[in-house]
């Protein structure tokens, strides 16, 4: 728990987004209660992303992001991440 990965973005949905470790290959959900600090995010899916509604980050699959692991439930296999950054790129806004 606490600790920091780089990560590959799997899957969206209305709850949040899916990622992947690329160090491990654990996958793990972080929760849109999560993102609240960063944007109050949309989703869209047509084109399956997640749409920040002030800034107009993006989530989609297979975007870079780092993640910390901020739960870990072995019963029912389920890992919780929290965002920490994300590469700033020109195409957040496209």
């Amino acid at each position: 728990l606490g600790e920091e990965f780089e990560a590959i973005v799997t899957g969206v949905s209305t709850f949040g987004f899916w990622a992947e470790t690329l160090a491990h290959k654990c996958e793990g959900l972080v929760s849109i209660r999560e993102l609240v600090e960063f944007d109050e995010f949309r989703h869209d899916a047509v084109d399956y992303q997640l749409v920040g509604t002030r800034t107009g980050k993006r989530f989609r699959i297979g975007d870079k992001v780092v993640i910390k692991v901020l739960a870990a439930n072995k019963e029912k296999r389920n890992l919780d991440y929290g965002l920490v950054l994300s590469p700033a790129s020109a195409d957040d806004k496209q």
